[in-house]
């Protein structure tokens, strides 16, 4: 890597940097999935490749295949082995609290005791009758309601339903009358998908789509009871063995995707509960809560079911997600407070965008995504499928955020890259990981690194260990440019910011539209660059009024706060909201729902332009649909700003001075600073973002930073070309290259070859610079680079730049090291790929999901222009 410039700029950010607070690594952590026999030689020999990776630490995960009996003695001796290399190595430990996923059922060794399984109510009988005729059954065991209505020619209620009082094992008739429909609700245990212990990996007895292990159930979340127990089985069994590292070396526990496998959960006592938080009988409104509204078998729920039904069922989805919050989530949380370590995790259905009602995962069979994250010290979310991609808004991340923002938690974290697939390179997971940072999230656990790497390879790529040549040549590049912007991001201060509210409330009663209509709010102040979290009701009653706006109990300001039309918020929520519109009317907006509404742009843009005439310095609220953004100052009023360009076109960013100020460009890779502009008052500077790319802004208004620092303006920059273009291919053979068109590895015989490549090319300036910058162009998908045998730094992040500093005049020698993905050597090769797919390689994995992505990545190699450009 080449040395930072020694400047006023670069000294600053270092210092910016350090000041960002921290109990464990920014650095990402790598999931460790465990999936065999495991021995001490081999476990320290990972580790130190993880290090030298640039990963922070690790997360310990039991995966299939792994030969040790639930939390047994060996397992735990296994762990101890990685506690104490990693605590010599300084590396940061958590542990995936289940044997795989969903986190719950702990092996099914929990949920062997019937007590302890998930529970849900479905309806057990239905019957109808004709004009005249009567019905006596005998009801089913487990029965909670029954009841009989009169029904339409659909079958349909046609009036009022009348609750029958029986218990299971009763007779039950009911007289000849006109059509109506006997329904009784019973409840039974369930299980989902995701809750077994054999369908993970090859030769599994199922595939991971079907799960045949009857053995194993979901976990009762609404039972502390139950939760008590695997804290007890799990999370006890790990501290009476390893207290000594708790809160040092073992920073937490991770949960993944707990869920209640149903979406009309049960358990013991739920209706005393219900009949404490609402104030009437759940029992009484379950037969129309459960009985559906259908025309010619399509649905009329939403138009047809009257409003108390409607009430009781959003009433009912109330309170069992605020069970599994308390239950589940609570119950973990207050486990590792007292034992001095973080609870941490995403439930189920997050982070998946789905067009314009991505935020209706807010509430799914794992509960109430605010509610749950309100009892996590770090909130967490999920980017698996590669769900945030280039020209796709996804916000959901901000969820995640936001929880954080306003609980008063320094960090907010996700799982990514799960099922991203072999064609993963370091400059995706750099975007995907900078798209995060811009929407707040500071810490990432990056998914996975099989311990028996072979035999796991086709089954969840990508595989992120220094086993893949993206990772053990770039890898410690790329986290720890990483780790520096996580800093710069966390660091200073921040300006006041919205608050859009997302009310629970519709989510519960299915109403999507109003949180359907917040996307085109989120992407308008996303794409302005404006600071906006989301608040939830819980966060609502919480606000205190000020005179910059209102604020939370834990210190997050806010100017103003945009409800979406016909949100339902909770009598608290709703009481807030009817003090600020009395007493600061100026700060409420209605954000309306119908996207065809003209008073949407009136709105938004009346949000942005106030939000940037606050802000002290610059504006950069107009132009640039795509480029996002997130800012930190310090004492005397310098900015340091990271924008994201989303989009796979160029870009224009305008910065229109408050005050005059320097725009200075900061490399995160290398530290060196280059002038943008000086801005009189008034004054635009435009900056240019090529697709996917980031930078590292820092506006200087005081001037005490910009001393030193050269300027490289690309227009005025004269540009030259590196001739004698040679490649070294994998045998060592030196191939002569047109350096106007080159070629693709598959044309030089290398289709499935998955590795690297050095090129070789000269160049010669007429005189010495102070600044040159080297340019590669298209390369796939990274490059190593050289200058005259030196080691000048990794250029494997969009626009594939590096800052090479001051050259002096004459002949100078450029090699690359070219680095392209592992998707060459599974898909690229067609007999090859034969071969795997009659080996069974493929069968029961996820390669449905990844495989037509790969497909995509084999394009290979370094293919320009190559340029240098020269200061003048």
């Amino acid at each position: 890597m080449s040395r930072a410039q020694d400047s006023s700029a670069a000294t600053f950010i270092e210092r910016f940097a350090a000041s960002a607070s921290t109990s464990f690594s920014y650095r990402p952590i790598l999931v460790w999935a465990m999936n065999d026999a495991m021995d001490a030689a081999t476990t320290a020999q990972q580790l130190a490749s993880f290090q030298a990776s640039g990963y922070g630490g690790v997360m310990i995960m039991p995966w299939g295949k792994l030969p040790y009996a639930f939390m047994s003695d060996e397992w735990l001796d296994r762990v101890a082995e990685i506690l104490a290399e990693a605590r010599r190595l300084g590396l940061d430990v958590w542990i995936w609290d289940d044997w795989l996923y969903g986190s719950g059922p702990a092996d099914g060794v929990l949920t062997d005791d019937p007590q302890y399984r998930a529970k849900t109510i479905k309806v057990a009988l239905d019957i109808r009758v004709e004009s005249g005729e009567a019905i006596e059954v005998i009801l089913p065991p487990r029965t909670v309601a029954v009841g009989h209505f009169p029904i339409d020619k659909f079958g349909s209620p046609a009036g009022l339903i009348q609750r029958i009082d029986a218990r299971p094992g009763d007779h039950v008739s009911v007289p000849p009358a006109g059509r109506q429909r006997l329904v009784a609700v019973a409840w039974h245990h369930i299980s989902g998908m995701q809750h077994t212990t054999r369908s993970h990996g090859p030769g599994g007895e199922s595939s991971i789509s079907i799960s045949d292990d009857a053995n194993v159930w979901s976990i009762d979340m609404l039972n502390p009871a139950a939760v008590a127990r695997y804290v007890e089985l799990i999370h006890e069994r790990y501290y009476s063995r390893f207290s000594e590292y708790f809160g040092t070396t073992l920073k937490g526990f991770f949960y993944d995707e707990p869920k209640a496998s149903t979406s009309t959960p049960w358990t013991e006592r739920f209706a005393e509960t219900f009949q404490r938080r609402k104030g009437y009988e759940i029992c009484d409104e379950l037969v129309a809560v459960m009985t559906e509204y259908r025309m010619e078998d399509v649905g009329f729920n939403d138009w047809l079911r009257p409003e108390a039904t409607r009430r009781a069922e959003a009433d009912y989805r109330d309170v069992w997600s605020s069970l599994v919050a308390e239950s589940f989530y609570g119950t973990i949380q207050s486990w590792c407070h007292v034992h001095g370590v973080v609870a941490t995790g995403h439930p189920v259905g997050d982070g998946h965008p789905n067009g314009d009602y991505w935020l209706q995962d807010l509430f799914s069979s794992g509960g109430d995504y605010a509610k749950n994250m309100a009892f996590s010290d770090m909130p967490g979310a999920d980017v698996v499928f590669a769900s945030i991609r280039i020209d796709q808004f996804s916000d959901a991340v901000r969820m995640a955020a936001s929880r954080a923002a306003t609980k008063g938690k320094p960090r907010a974290m996700t799982e990514s890259f799960a099922v991203f697939g072999h064609g993963l390179d370091v400059d995706q997971m750099r975007w995907v990981m900078e798209n995060q940072l811009v929407r707040g999230v500071n810490t990432f656990f990056c998914k996975l690194s099989n311990y028996n790497r072979e035999s796991f390879l086709h089954f969840h790529p990508p595989e992120l260990s220094d086993a893949n040549p993206q990772i053990a040549y770039f890898g410690p590049s790329m986290n720890a440019r990483i780790e520096r912007l996580a800093q710069y991001t966390n660091a200073g201060h921040r300006l006041p910011s919205l608050a859009v509210y997302v009310p629970g409330g519709n989510a519960r009663r299915h109403e999507l539209e109003p949180l359907a209509a917040l996307e085109a709010l989120a992407r308008k102040l996303t794409y302005s660059r404006v600071a906006y979290d989301y608040l939830f009701d819980d966060d609502l009653p919480e606000l205190e009024p000020i005179p910059a706006g209102f604020r939370t109990s834990t210190g997050a300001i806010y100017t103003a706060l945009v409800v979406p039309e016909a949100a339902r918020p909770t009598d608290e929520a709703a009481l807030m909201i009817d003090r600020l519109k009395a007493g600061m009317p100026e700060t409420v907006f209605t954000w309306p729902v119908d996207s065809e509404d003209n008073a949407r742009q009136h709105i938004a843009n009346r949000l942005v332009s106030t939000y940037w005439a606050e802000n002290p310095v610059v504006d950069m609220g107009s132009g640039a649909d795509g480029v996002s953004g997130r800012m930190c100052f310090d004492d005397d009023g310098h900015q340091l700003w990271l924008l994201l360009n989303e989009t796979s076109q160029d870009r224009m960013i305008e910065i229109n001075a408050h005050r005059p100020c320097a725009v200075i460009d900061i490399d995160p890779d290398t530290g060196n600073a280059v002038l943008l502009s000086s801005c009189k008052v008034g004054e635009l500077a435009n900056i240019p973002f090529a697709p996917m790319q980031s930078r590292l802004l820092l506006i200087d208004p005081v001037g005490d930073l910009s001393k030193g620092v050269p300027a490289l303006s690309p227009g005025s920059a004269k540009r030259i070309r590196p001739v004698d273009w040679q490649v070294a291919l994998s045998g060592g053979d030196l191939c002569d290259l047109d350096g106007d068109v080159l070629p693709d590895w598959a044309e030089l015989g290398l289709r499935g070859f998955s590795g690297c490549l050095r090129y070789r090319a000269r160049f010669v300036i007429e005189k010495k610079t102070e600044a040159a910058l080297l340019s590669l162009g298209e390369v796939c998908h990274g490059a190593r680079a050289y200058l005259d045998g030196t080691l000048v730094g990794d250029c494997a992040f969009a626009p594939f730049t590096i800052n090479l500093g001051p050259l002096e005049a004459g002949g100078h020698l450029l090699e690359l090291d070219v680095v392209n993905t592992l998707a060459n050597q599974v898909f690229g090769d067609p007999d090859r790929l034969a071969a795997l797919v009659s080996a069974g390689e493929f069968r029961g994995t996820y390669e449905p999901v990844y495989g037509s992505r790969d497909r995509k990545k084999l394009r290979s190699g370094l293919f320009g222009p190559v340029e240098i450009s020269l200061a003048p």
